[in-house]
């Protein structure tokens, strides 16, 4: 039995060591610009919110907001940042080995697209499966690589499974993506929704009905997943306490948190937090 066990572990092990971390990060006020070529090595790169350039190959300049991802690899010119005074969340993980080749073989590693841009369609999961891999990654004295190639799969995975959105766009979609926008670049903001709807020149209950069209959510409920989303994150990457994540994502009350996060991930934080502790 435990032979049996021995080698299942070994030929788990072996299954996982075909993927090397090189670099990783995230910038959440990104202002730079990046005009290279990225060889001997792939990376993932996600615009989580706020409006990018992007360019790859000889391709003209492509000018977009919101959540995208896109792939760099080797032999390609890829030129992207942040416009002129604006800035972006800006995440990406880097790597090499022999696995690449099954990846792009069997296209869970879209690199094949012509314009190279992917939208993102459940952004606050894709980032939340980037936090984990950092997570597991960012741990100096025994990094999980075995479990942080698992979960790269799943990213890959998820990217793989978009479906296009391409839709005709309206002046509510653009009023929209500047709100939502704003969401979630700055989550802890005291929102009255009604004021944004005055600004809008339309009713709240107007607002309401379109931004759930928009995001699947009314804004009220929509803040409270950023929210709780961003917590999420901070919960895994570092050693805060629990009041002060509540106060730092706009939550002031710690009890009235604490029952908004077990509601959305079926645990309270602080069992939440040990999960990744013993992981």
């Amino acid at each position: 039995m435990a032979f049996l066990r021995n080698l299942l572990y070994f030929l788990i092990m072996n299954y996982f060591n075909g993927i090397n971390f090189l670099h990783f990060g995230s910038t959440q006020e990104s202002t730079g610009c990046i005009d290279k070529f990225f060889e001997g090595y792939y990376g993932i790169q996600y615009n989580h919110f706020g409006p990018m350039y992007f360019a790859k190959g000889d391709n003209d300049i492509i000018e977009t907001n919101g959540a995208y991802c896109f792939i760099t690899y080797p032999g390609i010119r890829f030129r992207y940042g942040s416009p002129t005074k604006s800035t972006r969340s800006h995440n990406f993980i880097c790597f090499t080995g022999p696995k690449i080749q099954d990846y792009i073989s069997s296209g869970l590693l879209p690199i094949t697209d012509e314009t190279g841009l992917i939208k993102i369609t459940n952004p606050d999961r894709f980032l939340l499966l980037l936090q984990r891999i950092f997570k597991r990654l960012s741990k100096s004295y025994n990094p999980d690589y075995a479990r942080a190639t698992h979960e790269l799969e799943g990213l890959l995975l998820q990217l793989h499974r978009q479906k296009p959105t391409e839709t005709k766009r309206n002046l509510w979609d653009d009023l929209l993506d500047k709100l939502v926008t704003a969401i979630r670049k700055n989550p802890q903001h005291q929102w009255d929704f009604k004021l944004e709807a005055e600004k809008l020149c339309i009713s709240y209950t107007h607002l309401r009905r379109v931004f759930k069209k928009n995001t699947g959510l009314p804004p009220n409920q929509f803040l409270i997943k950023i929210r709780l989303n961003l917590a999420a994150g901070k919960l895994q990457l570092n050693k805060d306490s629990i009041y002060l994540i509540a106060e730092e994502v706009g939550i002031e009350d710690v009890y009235h948190f604490s029952k908004l996060f077990k509601k959305q991930y079926g645990i309270p934080p602080s069992a939440y937090r040990k999960v990744f502790e013993m992981n």
